[in-house]
Formats: C-alpha cells, structure tokens, sequence
C-alpha cells in the first residue's frame, strides 16, 4: 500500500496519530520523499489535502487554515485546494 493511502486509511479509520509515523513529524512532502528534488503540483496538492485531513482529525484547525493559505496560493482553482477548503468550512 502506498504512504498517501496509507495515511489516508488511518484518518478514515479514526486513528490519526498514526499519520506521522508515515509522514514523519515534519509533514512536509520532501520528507517523504527524499531522494526526490521536483514535485508535480498536483502532488503537492494532493498531499497537503491529507495534510490538512490529517490536522482536521487532530483538531488542529490552525495548521490546516495555513495548509489552504499555501494550496490557495499555489493553484486556487484546483480540486484538490477547493475540497480541502471545504473540509474546514465543515468544522
């Protein structure tokens, strides 16, 4: 199973304190991938949607409001970005 779905089946699961041990305590993408030097936006995006998941489930409204503000100004139009900003409006 990959890291992202992974991370993702532990939010869904109701045990995010597990998602840093695939994360690592950063969250931050290069961390998880770190033999890697460029990122697709779209994984970017993608990531940091599971991100701000993820501090959603940990109730850190905080650290997913900064998430959206970098999603927002990356690609504001994305799927991606306009979901995750629906997940906090839900709280």
């Amino acid at each position: 199973m990959g890291k992202l779905n992974l991370a993702a089946r532990y939010i869904r699961e109701g045990t995010p304190e597990k998602v840093p041990e695939v994360f690592g305590e950063l969250m931050e993408i290069k961390e998880l991938y770190p033999e890697r030097t460029t990122f697709h936006l779209a994984e970017v995006l993608g990531f940091n949607k599971l991100a701000v998941k993820y501090y959603i489930a940990v109730d850190n409204p905080e650290l997913a409001g900064n998430r959206i503000e970098m999603m927002e100004k990356w690609d504001a139009d994305h799927a991606d970005t306009t979901e995750s900003c629906k997940f906090i409006m839900a709280l």
